[in-house]
């Protein structure tokens, strides 16, 4: 195998990689979105209990992270999959 094939497959790897973190993060956020959803006033009750919180601040830190989340998936595991997907199919 030559240097080149060998960068390619290594590149490769990486990106089914970098897919494969994605979409678990995507269905992380997926599955928090839905307990969210279906106990979110269980959730808060047990957080207003530890950490005497109010419903408006449990729900910003909710949606906050969620969002938080989803820029780190698009920055830590989409852009640099596009980005190698992206140098495969213009080197070939």
């Amino acid at each position: 195998m030559e240097k080149a094939e060998g960068v390619r497959v290594t590149l490769d790897t990486i990106a089914a990689l970098l897919w494969r973190s994605a979409v678990i993060g995507f269905a992380l956020l997926m599955l928090w979105l839905v307990i969210c959803l279906l106990a979110g006033e269980w959730m808060y009750e047990v957080h207003h209990r530890l950490f005497d919180i109010e419903k408006v601040d449990f729900v910003r830190i909710n949606y906050g992270g969620m969002a938080l989340v989803k820029l780190a998936v698009f920055l830590l595991f989409l852009t640099p999959y596009i980005s190698i997907r992206w140098y495969l199919v213009r080197s070939k």
